[in-house]
Parts: C-alpha cells; sequence; structure tokens
C-alpha cells in the first residue's frame, strides 16, 4: 500500500450523563493530491527565491490590476535602501524614483510594450536613489497576458 495525507474533522455530539463521549460524527478525506500541489509551489517558491538572490539585480512583480509592487531577492541592497525604508509599492511611488529625464521615455516604453507593438519591455533610464545619487539601470520585463489580452 501507499502512505497518503489524511485530513480529518470530527465533533462530538453526544455525552453520556458524566461528560464522557458517547456519540461522534467524523470525516477524513484524502489530500494526498492537494499535498503535492503544496510542496511543489514551496520547492516553487524557495527555487525562485534563490535566483532572485544569487543575482545583484532588482527583481519586482508588477501587479497590474491592482498597481501593486512585490521587490523580490536584492531589490533594497540594489535600490541603495535600507531595510527601515520602504521601496515604492505603487508603479505611481516608482515614477517618483525615475529621472525627470526619462519619464516621458520609460511611459512610452511601457505604453508601446502593452500595445504588443514591441516584442518585450526593455530600456535604459535613471533612477534616483533616496541619498540623491543617480544610478543608471537596465530594465527588462515581460508580461503574463490574460485572456483578454
Amino acid at each position: 500500500g501507499d502512505w497518503v495525507w489524511i485530513l480529518t474533522r470530527g465533533k462530538i455530539i453526544s455525552r453520556t450523563t458524566t461528560g464522557a463521549p458517547l456519540l461522534m460524527c467524523g470525516i477524513h478525506l484524502d489530500i494526498t493530491s492537494q499535498k503535492r500541489v503544496f510542496d511543489a509551489l514551496q520547492d516553487s517558491e524557495h527555487t525562485y527565491e534563490l535566483i532572485a538572490l544569487g543575482t545583484p539585480s532588482a527583481l519586482y512583480d508588477w501587479r497590474i490590476e491592482t498597481d501593486d509592487i512585490v521587490w523580490r531577492g536584492r531589490s533594497y541592497e540594489v535600490m541603495g535602501v535600507d531595510g527601515n525604508e520602504e521601496l515604492p509599492l505603487h508603479s505611481s511611488e516608482f515614477q517618483a524614483w525615475v529621472h525627470p529625464d526619462d519619464h516621458a521615455q520609460y511611459r512610452n516604453t511601457i505604453r508601446l510594450y502593452f500595445k504588443r507593438e514591441t516584442p518585450g519591455l526593455k530600456g535604459t533610464l535613471r533612477l534616483i536613489r533616496r541619498d540623491a545619487s543617480v544610478m543608471w539601470v537596465e530594465y527588462h520585463g515581460a508580461a503574463m497576458w490574460d485572456s483578454a489580452g
């Protein structure tokens, strides 16, 4: 036989006059497939984090539908921000880091990519760090398109 993961739920529904359990109702569910999926997801996340920490890049996920930015790996180090500060959490906050002379070009690059007029999102721009130093960055991005495009 094989070992399986079981989720068990139960409840005492009747007790004796002394309070001892008399009748119990319960269910056992085989959750082996869910456990395998969960373990595979954890392995994938662990691998992604190792890759993110092993590259000298600022990595992020931009969730366009909510405009949330989640920074990964060594982003704080690369962006010159210590652990007590926050990196931009929304695209408007990130735009504040972009050098004023690069705003139009950066927005246009994103616009063309979202219209699928360019094969990839890539370019260079200057970021103004918290300490007012200017850092040149090369950026690359890729979108995951939904069924509506």
